[in-house]
């Protein structure tokens, strides 16, 4: 049997944080995700929680927030995944991106308004997608091909 593809998203939602925005892309690109399991990091917010679980519901996509049975101990629930993805507001403050770094991880991040010190490339490439939730979920399923 194969194993599924991780694909790993950013939970907050904030000033900062675009969690809801970047769970209503999933709804774009579900029947493209049915072989991955999603984990979304740091998902605190009672709305974001819901919203992990209309998700499922609604979809049946393996998604859940990262729980402890996700985190085998002395390891990274990085480890193996196929992408790590999140939007923001204005910059990637507060992201796990060293520990995706360090596992190789692709990084998947959409900054809405970003600071000048922000814009790159890849950032401008993302623009649209970080107010278009189908465009991101585009981005997303190219991603974890």
């Amino acid at each position: 049997m194969e194993r599924k593809k991780l694909v790993l998203l950013d939970g907050v939602e904030d000033g900062e944080g675009r969690a809801l925005f970047l769970i209503s892309a999933l709804y774009h690109c579900s029947v493209d995700l049915l072989n991955c399991t999603i984990r979304v990091l740091d998902a605190s917010q009672p709305a974001v929680i819901a919203a992990i679980a209309l998700l499922r519901w609604d979809t049946g996509l393996d998604v859940a927030p990262v729980s402890e049975r996700d985190v085998v101990q002395n390891t990274s629930i990085f480890r193996g995944a196929r992408l790590y993805a999140a939007v923001r507001f204005r910059a990637t403050t507060g992201l796990h991106l060293a520990e995706a770094r360090f596992f190789d991880v692709p990084l998947l991040v959409a900054l809405q308004f970003p600071d000048e010190a922000a814009i790159d490339p890849d950032r401008l490439r993302l623009l649209q997608a970080a107010h278009d939730p189908a465009i991101l979920a585009r981005h997303i399923v190219r991603a974890v091909r």
